[in-house]
């Protein structure tokens, strides 16, 4: 916790198991449909902008339902301890940071403090 404290950096990463914990589904999970399966079609396959125009039904549908996922599921514990630190980070942290946390988060922060000796 000291050295965390007297960071002058921190940098927070995280994959897709992070938004899983809160019951999203993971990216090989998403195409286990039985539309996209009777396609042939796995996610990355789904995710091409040329379905807008090939079948903008299935377009619709796929970012409509990921959209509706995101927006009504409910985050976990570890979003509330992100918006703490970028709460702390917002109160001023005397350091150059820039953070940028969304997903949850309700607002999108980008912070840039300038260094003090």
């Amino acid at each position: 916790a000291e050295d965390l404290s007297n960071a002058d950096v921190l940098l927070v990463c995280f994959g897709a198991g992070f938004s899983a914990d809160s019951g999203l589904a993971l990216y090989k999970d998403i195409a286990e449909l039985e539309a996209y399966r009777g396609m042939k079609l796995q996610y990355h396959d789904i995710c091409q902008p040329l379905w807008l125009h090939k079948d903008p039904e299935l377009f619709y549908g796929f970012w409509g339902t990921c959209y509706n996922d995101y927006r009504d599921t409910q985050p976990h514990e570890g979003y509330d301890i992100l918006r703490r630190w970028k709460d702390e980070l917002r109160r001023g942290a005397g350091t150059e940071i820039r953070a940028q946390l969304g997903a949850g988060l309700q607002e999108q922060v980008a912070l840039d403090c300038a260094w003090r000796n």
